[in-house]
């Protein structure tokens, strides 16, 4: 097999797209585009932040992570589950830097990063005359090992699902078409058996659920899920054996590893229920060699046999959670400004007053009527270190006998609603003054710093 010879493809007709709902694709593409020319190295670093950035962003397929990890992996502790589910969602982002190195990246920049084995039984498949049946599963590298599968085989025909943007579906189905033979969509089962009796190349991922119409439940990874009795049904009937594909992307930015399995044995048995156990088995291989790059945010077990809780939340009506995002979106910049004032304030009690938390009131926070005086200004400044913006707080009473602790002195800024931020004592001594109910606080040096009652008959 030998590195496919494409035919260059006609013009893209980018006229039919110039409409304004079109504006924001066009945009997302051209960023795309933009990530995917980055260095490699450079590029999984972009799609680690994404993919970290995602993390806090998206909760509900956060929860789906975790709640499909819990059930596959019952074994492992909640930290590690963590662990797993962050690190697949950080997969899945560089997975979108790597769609743009899978459609527009030069074959010699493919051929570095890639490493394939099982050739030999591809070959073998084909020598058959039947064509043969890729079973691959939804790994993050989905995308560029399709790429990489071209530069091995050339009748290769991979299944699709057509996306929603009529814009983005012309240019994924443009770059795919410029490496493969072909594409056929996921649900032309006319198509599938055609190809495999021209003795080509048919390549698709069951591992989704689609509910118990055209399914059966059989486990994945110990759990029932409903899965496609497609395959089994494509095998009986065009005779062409079915291959496990299996792709990862491998450590220290060395590329990606394509492997192709050998066939499956016994395989279709008769047995529905037996056969889907067999295809689930053999993605399962992939899954447990590199858990977290395979694509948990999807619901997998979102069918449950008769009786048998659901394990996900009910969705929310795509009109609700359009309006979520457009609210998100609109608040963005307010969070962005408050943010910004509060470190322009430097106080850590600001962000929340601003978003309705506010810290509670300490005790002792409203000063005496003289210490709004210019002469307690002074004093703030020379006994306490004060600056502009600078306030204080009342000490207990000092007990009789003129001894007692001394004032405390809180510092704050000088925005409405700071809370304070520094404390330290006045350096100094208690000294009696008239009338013998007071007492005031006079320091080492400079001037009177403080001045506290102990009893009735105190000037203020």
């Amino acid at each position: 097999m030998t590195v496919p010879q494409t035919s260059a493809p006609g013009p893209f007709p980018w006229h039919r797209y110039l409409a304004p709902r079109h504006w924001p694709t066009w945009l997302g593409l051209g960023l795309l585009r933009a990530w995917g020319a980055l260095p490699y190295p450079l590029l999984l670093g972009v799609g680690r932040a994404l993919g970290t950035l995602g993390w806090g962003l998206v909760p509900s397929r956060r929860r789906v992570a975790r709640t499909n990890l819990r059930l596959v992996f019952p074994e492992l502790p909640e930290r590690e589950i963590r662990r797993l589910a962050r690190q697949a969602f950080i997969n899945a982002a560089i997975a979108l830097g790597e769609s743009a190195l899978a459609w527009w990246g030069r074959e010699a920049r493919l051929a570095r990063l890639d490493h394939f084995e099982g050739a030999e039984h591809l070959e073998r498949a084909l020598a058959r005359g039947r064509g043969v049946l890729l079973l691959g599963g939804h790994y993050t590298t989905l995308e560029v090992s399709g790429r990489l599968l071209a530069r091995h085989c050339e009748r290769v025909f991979p299944t699709y699902k057509p996306a929603h943007s009529p814009l983005f579906e012309a240019v994924m189905a443009r770059a795919r078409r410029r490496v493969h033979a072909g594409l056929i969509p996921s649900r032309d089962m006319r198509a599938l058996l055609r190809r495999l009796r021209e003795n080509q190349v048919v390549w698709y991922a069951p591992d989704q659920d689609f509910g118990l119409a055209q399914s059966v439940m059989a486990p994945f990874m110990g759990v029932p899920a409903a899965t496609l009795t497609l395959t089994a049904r494509l095998a009986a009937r065009s005779g062409a054996p079915v291959l496990p594909l299996y792709s990862e992307r491998l450590p220290g930015a060395r590329g990606y590893l394509v492997r192709i399995g050998p066939p499956l044995e016994n395989f279709p048995s008769g047995d529905e229920a037996a056969d889907a156990a067999a295809v689930n088995r053999a993605i399962e291989a992939q899954v447990r060699r590199t858990p977290d790059q395979y694509l948990w945010g999807h619901r997998r077990f979102k069918t449950r046999p008769r009786g048998e809780a659901e394990f996900y939340p009910p969705r929310r009506d795509s009109r609700l959670r359009r309006y979520s995002l457009a609210l998100a979106a609109a608040a963005l910049p307010l969070a962005a400004l408050t943010a910004w004032q509060a470190l322009r304030a430097r106080s850590p009690g600001y962000l929340p007053t601003r978003l309705g938390r506010p810290r509670p009131a300490r005790s002792g926070s409203t000063p005496p009527r003289w210490a709004r005086s210019t002469r307690s200004s002074r004093w703030w400044r020379s006994c306490c270190g004060g600056t502009r913006g600078s306030t204080w707080c009342s000490p207990p009473p000092p007990p009789p006998g003129a001894s007692g602790p001394a004032p405390c002195c809180r510092r704050r800024c000088a925005r409405p609603g700071c809370r304070w931020t520094t404390t330290r004592p006045c350096a100094g001594s208690w000294t009696p003054c008239a009338p013998a109910a007071c007492w005031w606080w006079r320091p080492r040096s400079g001037p009177t710093c403080f001045s506290t009652a102990a009893g009735a008959g105190c000037p203020w």
